[in-house]
């Protein structure tokens, strides 16, 4: 999978850099993430820090879609340990209509597939799940194909039992809700 999304990101780096500045129909983005998921199911689990990455295309003035990939750490006390969660998402983005400006505003969602990973008594547990959201952010414009990108999304996310090579762990389903807080900067089409 890195593999694939390092080659995604040198095609779009490319595709971006052919275009006339200010009229590239994709964008490339990444960005520092704070995840902090919430609920009783969530008890005892720390907010972590990410990254994430993405590839934005153009689906008109104000429409765009993104597809990306996110990573974050988290602790868990009551563990005495720590998890990472890995996800491929989808993000569509409509840019608020306003007045010719340094600072753009957007709304937007995110849907995707997320795999949580743990080592507990040498043990590696996993376990997959979904989510999505809904939010919004800012861009502001730093040159002529350049943005600084802030934005945040909160909504539900729901994973399955755990599962490890000596087999599944009954009852260990987490539902819950995650806050994303996101900075990150976007070459190319941004919006």
């Amino acid at each position: 999978m890195r593999t694939a999304l390092h080659t995604l990101a040198c095609a779009a780096a490319v595709l971006v850099g052919a275009a006339p500045p200010g009229n590239a129909q994709i964008g490339v983005g990444a960005g520092v993430i704070y995840l902090s998921p919430t609920g009783v199911d969530f008890r005892g689990t720390d907010a972590g820090p990410g990254l994430d990455g993405q590839l934005r295309f153009s689906a008109g003035s104000h429409l765009s879609f993104g597809l990306g990939a996110q990573w974050s750490r988290h602790d868990a006390p009551s563990l005495t340990s720590h998890f990472t969660v890995l996800a491929i998402f989808a993000e569509p983005r409509f840019a608020i209509p306003v007045s010719p400006s340094a600072v753009q505003p957007y709304v937007a969602a995110r849907v995707g597939y997320a795999r949580e990973r743990i080592v507990a008594g040498g043990t590696t547990y996993h376990a997959d799940g979904r989510f999505f959201g809904a939010g919004g952010g800012l861009l502001f414009r730093v040159g002529r194909a350049a943005h600084i990108d802030l934005s945040l999304l909160f909504g539900p996310v729901h994973f399955g039992d755990f599962n490890s090579a000596g087999g599944s762990l009954t009852g260990s389903r987490r539902d819950g809700s995650a806050f994303l807080i996101r900075g990150g900067v976007v070459v190319g089409r941004a919006t």
